[in-house]
């Protein structure tokens, strides 16, 4: 069995294009939210191919985003096995002339990754998991710290001594932190 990969989309572009996408992912998912279907209706031209495309999109959201500089953005999310299915997206965007942000995380795999290299759409750097809190996301490691002191008293100053400070807390609770990976 898989380990499932969470993945948030935004597709940004011209108007009329990110308009087309819409419309064609409420048409094929409206049937069938499998991406093998997706990858069928939208760009049957790979059919055939070795695209991965193992999972559903979970979440289509039924309006345009406004993204700035003109340019507006369709946001959706996806569960696949064991990672995103980057290739498919970028395929997806290229046919229709947009281009595709995304954040990513497997927690089994240890994946948390964006390509939102200047967070405008996806700022998280950080992601903390705690018993007492559940998920929560941080754009620097300073809101990190800030958090780790409230919920332990330690304090700590930068990522790479978190693990070893919080070993002997997480003998008794669970608190872990997650730097979002780049890519």
């Amino acid at each position: 069995m898989a380990n499932w990969c969470s993945t948030e989309y935004l597709f940004v572009g011209a108007t009329g294009n990110a308009r087309r996408l819409l419309a064609d992912l409420k048409q094929v998912t409206s049937v069938d939210c499998w991406l093998v279907y997706v990858r069928e209706n939208l760009l049957p031209e790979s059919c055939g191919t070795d695209i991965p495309c193992r999972g559903e999109v979970s979440y289509l959201d039924d309006e345009l985003h406004d993204t700035g500089n003109g340019n507006v953005g369709v946001r959706f999310s996806t569960e696949t096995a064991w990672c995103a299915c980057e290739e498919l997206m970028q395929k997806i965007a290229d046919k229709y002339g947009l281009h595709s942000y995304y954040y990513t995380e497997e927690p089994g795999m240890e994946i948390f990754q964006t390509n939102d290299a200047e967070g405008v759409f996806f700022p998280a750097r950080y992601m903390v998991d705690s018993e007492s809190k559940g998920c929560e996301y941080f754009d620097d490691f300073e809101e990190v710290a800030s958090a780790i002191k409230e919920m332990t008293g330690i304090e700590v100053s930068q990522f790479e001594d978190v693990e070893s400070m919080l070993a002997e807390w997480n003998e008794h609770s669970f608190l872990q932190v997650h730097e979002i990976e780049i890519v």
